[in-house]
C-alpha cells in the first residue's frame, strides 16, 4: 500500500484500529480520529472510559508506545527528510531491502507508517 497517499487522520485511524483493545478505530465528523480509552479503577480492569481522540502522527504520547514496543527508531538527518525504520542498522548502512522505513516530513507520521508496514509484512 502507498501510505504517502493518505492523510494523517486515515493512518492514525488504521493505527488506532490495530492498538485498540477492541480493535475499533473511527474518523469523528470534526476529521480526528478516536479510540476507546481503557483504565483500571481499582478492582474493575479495563474499564471503557469512552472515546478519546488518537493522534501519533502528531502526539508523541499516542506514538512513542507504539515506536517503542516494535523497535522503531527515527532519524533525523539534516540532509533529508525525518524517516523511521525498524532496523536502524541496516538502515544506516543503506541495505533497504532488509528493513522497513519510511520517509515523511513528520518524523511520528514516518514511525506510523513504519509500524503499518511491519503489520503488512507480518500479515503476508
Amino acid at each position: 500500500m502507498d501510505y504517502s497517499q493518505l492523510s494523517d487522520q486515515e493512518i492514525n485511524a488504521m493505527v488506532g484500529k490495530i492498538v485498540s483493545k477492541d480493535g475499533l478505530s473511527i474518523i469523528a465528523s470534526d476529521g480526528n480520529a478516536v479510540i476507546h480509552e481503557y483504565a483500571d479503577c481499582g478492582e474493575f480492569k479495563g474499564i471503557c472510559l469512552g472515546w478519546k481522540v488518537f493522534d501519533p502522527c502528531h502526539s508523541p504520547a499516542d506514538a512513542w508506545p507504539i515506536i517503542e514496543s516494535n523497535g522503531i527508531t527515527i532519524i533525523n538527518d539534516k540532509n533529508c527528510f525525518p524517516r523511521a525504520t525498524n532496523d536502524s542498522f541496516a538502515f544506516i548502512n543503506e541495505q533497504y531491502d532488509e528493513c522497513l522505513h519510511a520517509l515523511a516530513g513528520n518524523p511520528l507520521r514516518a514511525a506510523m507508517i513504519v509500524f503499518l508496514m511491519m503489520q503488512e509484512a507480518n500479515h503476508a
